[in-house]
């Protein structure tokens, strides 16, 4: 751990597990399920320009959403990860409305221009429940990171596109809370105790964050795409992905990291063929 900033943060969330896990595991809770923001840059804030603004309501706070009308196509639906926003999806907008497709994208909640704060992958599938309901259901969907997980959730939930694109996504959710967990040295009661703090703020079980299950059952078609060198999650998770969902095609890059993969034309070339194919 040489990230300085990591070793204070370390420091004082052991010296307050030794007193109160309860009080650390709720610290921790905090930190975890707040998003970084990142500026989208200048080409990013063009493209979002030229899209229809809209905002939705979910669980009472506005979401921010935008549409781009590319004919009389069906819709793609574009779903961010953690600490991303809809703008991030740049470059596959133009190659998607010259299919004859329109594009629908959201900022979940604590996510770029819908604001800051705590946010958790069920919060940002009950914002992506809001949008479907505002513009309709989408035929396909291209999702990012914990946007997969995200796109499981919304289809545990009855959503059924014809065609998914899941891009350096994580299959196995839990894996992350155990990462920050280690990383910082919380011991079992301070992480028992970060469990029970979000299962009541998010009013949502993590046993039923398994998406696997989730995937297996699913009916449309599924293009994964992984890169082998993924920085931020491992391409195991794409490979399980793969697996899982019956019939998927599996597509592993390399040196493109866990972002470069939504900026690379090739790659953007080939998801959108993928989900614009009728």
């Amino acid at each position: 751990m040489a990230n300085p900033m990591l070793v204070s943060l370390s420091l004082a969330l052991r010296g307050v597990q030794a007193v109160s896990p309860d009080l650390a595991g709720k610290w921790a809770e905090r930190i975890f399920f707040t998003p970084p923001h990142r500026p989208l840059a200048a080409g990013d804030r063009e493209v979002l320009a030229r899209a229809r603004a809209f905002t939705v309501r979910s669980e009472g706070k506005p979401v921010r959403a935008w549409q781009w009308e590319g004919g009389t196509g069906p819709k793609v639906l574009l779903v961010h990860g953690w600490g991303g926003a809809g703008g991030r999806f740049s470059a596959f907008v133009e190659p998607i409305l010259a299919a004859g497709c329109s594009a629908v994208t959201y900022d979940g909640p604590g996510h770029g221009l819908t604001g800051k704060g705590r946010s958790s992958a069920p919060e940002l599938a009950r914002a992506l429940a809001a949008v479907v309901a505002q513009v309709g259901a989408p035929d396909a969907v291209i999702a990012h990171s914990l946007g997969g997980v995200v796109t499981a959730l919304a289809l545990a939930e009855g959503l059924a596109p014809r065609r998914v694109a899941l891009v350096a996504s994580g299959a196995h959710p839990i894996w992350f809370v155990d990462q920050f967990a280690a990383l910082l040295g919380l011991n079992a009661r301070t992480a028992a105790a970060l469990r029970t703090h979000s299962e009541r703020r998010i009013r949502f079980d993590w046993n039923d964050l398994e998406v696997l299950p989730v995937f297996a059952r699913a009916k449309g078609s599924a293009l994964v795409v992984h890169d082998r060198g993924d920085e931020t999650v491992p391409v195991g998770h794409g490979e399980d992905i793969a697996a899982a969902w019956p019939g998927a095609e599996l597509v592993l890059t390399d040196g493109l990291g866990h972002r470069g993969v939504l900026r690379d034309p090739a790659i953007v070339k080939r998801i959108v063929q993928f989900v614009t194919t009728r």
